[in-house]
């Protein structure tokens, strides 16, 4: 089975609609059955040729075995006379390729007087490529590239760093002392610089020294036929350097984090609860106080912990059904934990309302997984097992406001409605808890 390519297009100039009548655009969407761009009116595929040799034909023609699918309302981001920004999807499936670049830039040389911009994204391996068309040419081609991904396998969205920036802007002043035609523009400069630190950013070559950066990224400006370069930027996605990068720096960063976590522990004489290697721990979340940290950033939230519980699984006897063994305390989360959690609820629950179980993070040194074990809160199913329980929680929800009071960058919350809207993390802790942005 192939798999989904985004592609992102842009097309400037004066009068867009005569490009997006070339086209076949529809902006009527949704529409069964109907596209916003028809590959076969940009260049219509031969009526001779049959079986395997239209798959061959369409790949190198159009870059792709087709459209994925009809549009969808939303699809289109942009539309004026003079701009149309939209997105569309084809089927990837190696090594045939699944970018429209070939069809895109047939219609960039057939309207020279208007400038395209696509991009390409591979969303199941997460790749990504751009190219850039004017007066009919390349001026910009970076070819497909592997994003660096966070623990949870999506694009890590790298900031864009000082120091990326410099090294981007070094690479680019190389690259034009290299070109031997006409320099480019400082605009075009400044261009190249931005792109460059984008892509730097994305693939994660910016966790290499600059040296070894220059050796993972390939920059230069070819000759275009109307004069103008285009800036070719090429990312290695072979390095082992590179990949064993990415691994010491996210060990770094978790071993900061367990370090920041310890040091809470002890400083606030809390005893968070935490899982053992290999075991399981099973609880629930409670709405009572909680608080949140700005540095290091955490939420320390009051938790039911099932005690009587397989300690691998997590998991209750359901044959026995025994009485639920339990007692009160507290998780240290941090920013990546409280995104797991957020996402275990169904839309039309809080994170109260299920159980959860937390383990050592499966082939990560540092760190914790969450996921969902029941869609029922277990404790809440009993009605003198929750009137215990909540008791028990006020109790520890007046100890760690105590000893909480008085420290410098944390919020507590008596009651959540109430939280401090100017205290940007405290809002991030209040919709978390309640589920429900309106909220706060």
């Amino acid at each position: 089975m192939p798999n989904l390519m985004r592609n992102d297009l842009i097309i400037e100039g004066n009068n867009v609609p005569q490009v997006l009548d070339a086209i076949g655009f529809k902006s009527t969407v949704p529409l069964i059955g109907e596209v916003l761009i028809d590959f076969g009116r940009i260049m219509p595929q031969p009526q001779d040729i049959v079986g395997e040799a239209v798959s061959a034909w369409r790949c190198d023609n159009w870059g792709s075995l087709g459209l994925y699918d009809g549009a969808r309302s939303g699809d289109i981001f942009e539309l004026t006379g003079n701009k149309a920004r939209f997105k569309f999807y084809t089927a990837f499936w190696q090594p045939h390729g699944g970018s429209a670049v070939p069809a895109i830039e047939t219609l960039a040389k057939r309207f020279p007087a208007f400038k395209f911009h696509l991009r390409a994204w591979e969303q199941q391996e997460h790749v990504v490529g751009d190219v850039a068309w004017e007066n009919g040419q390349r001026t910009l081609c970076v070819p497909l590239f592997p994003l660096k991904l966070d623990r949870r396998g999506l694009p890590a969205n790298e900031p864009i760093t000082a120091e990326i920036k410099t090294a981007a802007a070094q690479m680019v002043k190389a690259a034009v002392e290299n070109y031997r035609g006409a320099p480019p523009s400082q605009t075009r400069i400044r261009d190249a610089e931005s792109i460059l630190a984008d892509v730097i950013a994305e693939s994660g070559s910016h966790v290499l020294v600059n040296a070894e950066t220059l050796a993972l990224v390939e920059v230069e400006f070819e000759p275009t036929g109307n004069g103008m370069p285009c800036l070719f930027i090429e990312v290695d996605p072979l390095s082992d350097a590179l990949r064993a990068a990415w691994d010491l720096e996210e060990a770094v960063k978790w071993k900061a984090e367990l370090t920041e976590t310890e040091h809470l522990r002890g400083t606030l004489g809390l005893d968070f609860l935490v899982p053992d290697q290999s075991r399981a721990v099973r609880f629930a979340l409670l709405p009572f106080t909680a608080a949140a940290m700005n540095d290091p950033y955490r939420v320390i939230a009051p938790v039911i912990r099932y005690l009587n519980v397989d300690p691998v699984s997590g998991k209750y006897d359901v044959k026995n059904n025994p009485a639920i063994e339990w007692e009160i305390r507290h998780v240290c989360l941090t920013r990546f934990d409280v995104s797991q959690i957020k996402g275990l609820p169904d839309e039309e629950q809080t994170p109260y309302d299920i159980d959860i179980v937390m383990t050592h993070s499966e082939g990560h040194a540092f760190g914790y997984e969450f996921s969902r074990i029941s869609t029922k809160a277990r404790w809440k199913q009993d009605p003198e097992l929750a009137e215990q329980v909540e008791k028990a929680a006020v109790e520890a929800s007046d100890a760690l406001a105590a000893k909480l009071a008085g420290k410098a960058g944390v919020a507590i919350f008596d009651d959540l409605q109430s939280a401090d809207p100017e205290h940007r993390k405290a809002m991030e802790l209040a919709v978390f808890l309640n589920g429900n942005p309106g909220s706060v």
